[in-house]
């Protein structure tokens, strides 16, 4: 079942540097691979035409962009929830929905974070906590273990290891955080610091 719902979003793995060019406004032609956390060394992006081809798969319902119901009807039946995949769109856009343009991104973020958990998992369909460990680790996440160990609690539904959709929710939790400290911490000074305003409006990402 996992593979099958990897198959449905493939891994991207040629040219479609156009494809993210479109994404990031970049001029066609820049060679610039995507860097920072949640993105797998050595991954490379689809090319535009397959990615085209693969959003009109997962836009099910022909609208012309990607919602939170698609998300998680895309990966619920590897222990995925519709709170997981809100977290997920909300790691990857501001909108309410994932379009074309920020689709790349998303099929860049879902492909590294295969990769890693592939890696890790020598084919098994779920991983323990050291594991997880080492594929944030590979994702270039940073993270506190006891922090790690608590999401890992959270979001393992069935208690059984945490498989690549309670995986991917631990991803964009961590890609929520990454976007929330380049918000609030614009001095890069790795702190944050908020009125009680801002703590609310930081506290809407995860509801």
């Amino acid at each position: 079942m996992m593979n099958m719902g990897m198959n449905m979003m493939g891994m991207g793995m040629n040219m479609a540097q156009q494809g993210m060019n479109m994404a990031q406004g970049m001029m066609p032609g820049m060679n610039m691979m995507p860097q920072g956390p949640g993105i797998m060394q050595g991954v490379m992006p689809t090319d535009a035409m397959t990615l085209q081809q693969r959003f009109m798969q997962v836009d099910k319902d022909h609208s012309g962009s990607v919602s939170v119901r698609e998300i998680y009807q895309l990966y619920k039946q590897m222990n995925f929830t519709e709170q997981a995949a809100r977290l997920v769109l909300q790691a990857v856009s501001d909108q309410p929905a994932i379009t074309m343009q920020t689709f790349p991104m998303f099929d860049l973020y879902i492909s590294s974070a295969w990769a890693a958990f592939s890696q890790v998992s020598a084919g098994a369909q779920q991983i323990m906590n050291q594991q997880v460990f080492q594929a944030l680790q590979m994702l270039r996440f940073r993270f506190d273990q006891q922090v790690a160990t608590a999401l890992i609690s959270k979001f393992d539904i069935d208690k059984r290891g945490i498989s690549f959709g309670e995986f991917l929710s631990i991803c964009a939790y961590f890609l929520i955080c990454e976007k929330l400290m380049a918000k609030f911490d614009q001095q890069k000074r790795g702190t944050i610091t908020i009125d009680y305003n801002g703590l609310s409006s930081l506290g809407m990402w995860f509801m």
